[in-house]
């Protein structure tokens, strides 16, 4: 059976009767399961059954990172192919998509807990990156990034602590929404930093994720929600002295197309901002992972991260903790006073080959490793919306995006703009769909 590119029309022959619901489901699974073979993205794929209920997503069959618990099993986070434990629930995330009647596939492969920007994984084969298998994936989400990206699901949940849902979702040409610290429910996630822990979307395109996003959220939060006219709102652009020129000029010409006016902005607190957001992440990760480190038995991302955490006077957290919001207040203020959103880069390099950004490899790249996530940390600091959209190519072929930051709970209205220029970056955004 041929699938259409777009969840929302899938949807749409599921509620015409064109096809029913286990026809979709089917299609997907042998879909996802095909294209898995050479791409390595799931850890495991689940026998949900067909579903027999109504709701707004019945026909869906997702594929999701394996971060989050499911009925009658621990996730294996990115270190094993998961446990069985008969008294898990699964995570509110799941279930709420589970009453509107998705499936949930399968369980995605990602940076062993969460605690790494690339693929890298000793545990399991290295998944691939459908646009350049050459080119790296971003972590720790990255099995749904290229699930996402290769057609294997039409959208994915992941985590962003530090950037870890538009990492991948920038280098494999997809949309990456970090949400709004607190609203999509954590539980059921295992937890890295809770302090900057928060639950993504990866799609792509702009009305599937919105489909994603609505319902994963409770009707009192969506209630919360910012909505806005996408036309009305007002842009403003970063270009930090520090980017690479090529990833610059492709950056240039997308914000060109989009009809933004182009100004070097300077961002300020910028470096404060991504120091506390370090100090915070590497502080929670130490007790986070306590046990384990105690044991020996840590993963080296985690250990990597906890050594520096060891250094932070618990005074030094305190006070990132504290003086948060008083922080994300002054950011808007200094930041955003004559804008709705900011645009500024993703990555601070050109995609690199993933054999650049795999530590221990001989031909490891320190500056590109760092320029995956240079300019993600201090987002989850601030608790703030943030997009990752797709904006060109480089010379290599391999996509450049943007990330573009709102107000508190401009999340919906983000995707909205998102959606507005579709016409514009999705042309940019390869895809290799199997029909």
């Amino acid at each position: 059976m041929q699938l259409p590119d777009r969840m929302t029309d899938m949807l749409s022959m599921v509620r015409s009767g064109s096809i029913t619901v286990k026809q979709a489901q089917d299609a997907q699974k042998s879909k996802a399961l095909e294209l898995n073979l050479s791409l390595h993205a799931a850890v495991c794929f689940h026998d949900a059954g067909s579903a027999t209920y109504q709701g707004a997503l019945s026909g869906v069959a997702l594929a999701h990172k394996d971060i989050f618990d499911i009925s009658g099993r621990a996730p294996g986070c990115g270190v094993n192919g998961g446990v069985v434990a008969p008294q898990t629930v699964p995570a509110e995330v799941l279930d709420l998509l589970e009453q509107q009647g998705a499936m949930h596939m399968a369980s995605l492969v990602m940076a062993p807990c969460a605690a790494g920007a690339t693929a890298q994984n000793p545990h399991f084969p290295a998944c691939v990156n459908p646009l350049d298998s050459q080119a790296a994936v971003g972590g720790s989400s990255s099995g749904s990034a290229v699930a996402v990206a290769s057609g294997m699901s039409y959208a994915s949940l992941g985590s962003d602590t530090s950037g870890s849902v538009r990492i991948p979702a920038a280098s494999c040409g997809i949309l990456g929404l970090k949400t709004t610290f607190g609203l999509v429910s954590t539980q059921g996630c295992m937890p890295l930093a809770p302090s900057l822990d928060t639950i993504g979307v990866l799609a792509r395109y702009a009305e599937d994720a919105q489909c994603l996003l609505q319902a994963v959220l409770t009707k009192d939060v969506r209630s919360q929600l910012v909505e806005v006219n996408p036309q009305q709102l007002r842009l403003k652009v970063w270009s930090p002295s520090d980017l690479d020129p090529e990833v610059a000029g492709v950056v240039v010409q997308a914000l060109d197309e989009f009809g933004v006016e182009v100004r070097t902005d300077q961002l300020h607190g910028f470096n404060d901002l991504s120091e506390w957001a370090n100090q915070v992440l590497c502080k929670e990760v130490g007790l986070t992972f306590s046990q384990a480190l105690q044991n020996s038995i840590a993963e080296p991302g985690v250990r990597s991260l906890a050594k520096f955490g060891a250094s932070v006077s618990d005074q030094a957290y305190q006070d990132a903790i504290h003086q948060r919001q008083k922080r994300c207040a002054e950011f808007l203020l200094q930041n955003l006073a004559d804008a709705d959103l900011l645009i500024f880069p993703a990555l601070q390099v050109p995609l690199p080959a993933w054999q650049e950004v795999e530590i221990g490899a001989s031909s490891f790249c320190k500056s590109k490793f760092l320029g995956m996530f240079h300019y993600m940390g201090f987002v989850n600091y601030l608790g703030l919306p943030c997009l990752s959209l797709p904006a060109g190519r480089d010379r290599a072929g391999r996509p450049v995006a943007v990330q573009v930051l709102g107000r508190p709970l401009m999340d919906m209205a983000l995707l909205e703009w998102a959606k507005s220029l579709e016409s514009v970056w999705g042309k940019w955004s390869q895809r290799f769909y199997i029909h």
